[in-house]
């Protein structure tokens, strides 16, 4: 069968999460086959039995490559998914952790549809409710301000934050030539943003069509509350800029010095040192009126703050 869309999905011990994941899989509505790879890396918990549970009752519609070891801590997993990238004859990739899902039943015909109609655009993102697996909030993000083509600075810079990985939808024959040992990145999604957008035009849909978990023990950010993990990734995010730099041959270096500046100022944020990110040119040059607002509530109205939070439950 040809498939129109191959989805990527990683799953590590998401017992609590995955059949929100698989369901919403499920309830997408296209005009166009899909194709689903889901890939278990040696989970220790019922991931991997809910995973059967789902073959038995869905015979060929996923294909699931279960781990016997755990490639996440030999650090392979970016090279397993731009294998499956490289390998796949479908026109576009979608991407999903297991502890996220999509909410709109119609997101993968939307973005195809857009990417149809933009053929140079090499990938395509849209808004997302960001839900805090602590507290059970759930909110809106809105990582661009409205439907269309983005600028490269809009990508490169991302004033709002990043899109959230099951959000992206990429041009295959672009993402399939990402050197990912040349390039090598601890965040995958942000550096094939970055390789994608020198690639040709990137779309945005202001449509809340999936949800991006936080605050989840097994996720990414989760670990980053330890100091040396926090500027490990720092020190990590500067080689991929330095990297990306040179393979660009420097065109987009006014960005990449703001990058490195905007990835200490994460740094600075989890450890509330405030006062080092009133002295960086990003926050001079990129932060707006309402982000240095709340960066002074946090800052000089901490006690406020704190109990803005919890009253909130943020």
């Amino acid at each position: 069968m040809k498939y129109i869309v191959t989805v990527i999905c990683m799953t590590y011990n998401h017992e609590k999460y995955i059949e929100k994941t698989l369901d919403g899989f499920l309830k997408q509505k296209t005009s166009f086959p899909v194709e689903y790879i889901i890939r278990d890396d040696a989970s220790t918990d019922n991931t991997a039995n809910i995973l059967h549970e789902y073959e038995r009752k869905y015979p060929g519609y996923f294909n699931i490559i279960y781990e016997k070891e755990n490639q996440y801590s030999k650090n392979l997993i970016p090279y397993f998914s731009q294998k499956v990238i490289m390998e796949t004859k479908s026109k576009y990739v979608a991407l999903c952790e297991g502890d996220d899902y999509w909410c709109d039943e119609d997101k993968l015909q939307k973005q195809v549809d857009l990417m149809e109609k933009n053929s140079s655009a090499s990938f395509c993102v849209h808004a997302n409710y960001e839900l805090n697996d602590k507290t059970k909030k759930m909110k809106e993000r809105h990582p661009y301000k409205k439907t269309g083509v983005l600028s490269i600075e809009e990508v490169m810079i991302e004033p709002n934050g990043m899109p959230a990985t099951c959000s992206m939808l990429m041009r295959t024959d672009h993402i399939n030539q990402y050197p990912v040992y040349d390039l090598p990145c601890p965040v995958g999604d942000r550096s094939r943003r970055m390789f994608l957008i020198n690639k040709g035009p990137a779309l945005y849909i202001d449509e809340l069509m999936s949800v991006y978990r936080v605050n989840n023990a097994n996720s990414f950010g989760g670990h980053l509350y330890n100091y040396n993990k926090s500027i490990k990734l720092v020190n990590d995010m500067n080689n991929f800029f330095d990297l990306y730099n040179k393979y660009t041959d420097f065109k987009y270096d006014s960005y990449i010095k703001l990058l490195k500046e905007r990835e200490m100022i994460s740094h600075y944020i989890r450890f509330k040192q405030y006062d080092q990110i009133v002295k960086t040119e990003y926050y001079k040059k990129k932060y707006t009126l309402i982000n240095k607002i709340k960066l002074f509530i946090k800052w000089r109205l901490s006690p406020i703050y704190v109990i803005y939070k919890k009253k909130n439950k943020i």
